[in-house]
């Protein structure tokens, strides 16, 4: 899965020469400032994450550990999602200079989720055989692929909808090619292989599962 690298590479000549906006606007400086850690916190989350899924295993003697560590690092990040769109909601509009600066962390964050999505899709068939040898949780993975795309969703929404043009106009492209690569990783999840396989949970009861086998 690859995004858009000509959207990506307009947005960010876009990002790198406009010209900055005179003055200083406190509130608008505040307030992409609160946008741009909040996707940073998003950025590390991810990276933790798709640290742990890319060090899983198939028939790790580890690999219900491994797994409930993946299902509490999915949820941090779900939380640091939530708390960056809550930041863009509670933002005014952004001026071209503080709109520069929020896109420029947007197109930081696209690589970090085309690497955590291609390696969770590399990693089926270890999620497929987790249980026993024979068990899989994809049902659990893809309900959390599902949840994390609307919450990818809410989150680009909530960012455009502060952006100045010409962001304001671009930035579904680019949302459209987040959307399009969560698709893909859901329906690599959509059928599972193993010989039973662990429905959809809520995470408590999940890792409680988990943690009986």
């Amino acid at each position: 899965m690859r995004f858009c690298s000509i959207v990506v590479s307009g947005l960010l000549t876009l990002a790198s020469a406009a010209p900055l906006a005179p003055g200083i606007n406190t509130r608008s400086a505040e307030d992409a400032a609160s946008i741009v850690n909040a996707i940073k916190n998003v950025q590390a989350k991810v990276s933790t994450f798709d640290s742990t899924v890319a060090s899983f295993r198939k028939g790790q003697m580890t690999g219900i550990l491994t797994v409930l560590q993946i299902s509490s690092q999915s949820s941090e990040l779900s939380d640091a999602v939530t708390g960056a769109t809550n930041a863009a909601n509670a933002a005014q509009s952004l001026d071209t200079d503080k709109s520069n600066s929020v896109v420029l962390a947007v197109i930081a964050l696209q690589p970090d989720i085309s690497s955590l999505l291609n390696n969770l899709q590399s990693k089926k068939p270890a999620f497929d055989t987790v249980i026993l040898g024979i068990g899989s949780v994809s049902p659990q993975i893809e309900q959390t692929l599902q949840q994390q795309k609307a919450q990818s969703a809410d989150l680009g929404t909530a960012i455009t909808a502060k952006l100045s043009e010409p962001y304001k106009g671009l930035a579904p492209l680019v949302t459209g090619q987040v959307s399009t690569a969560f698709d893909q990783a859901i329906a690599t999840f959509s059928q599972s292989c193993g010989l039973f396989a662990l429905p959809p949970l809520p995470l408590d009861e999940f890792q409680k599962k988990l943690k009986s086998y």
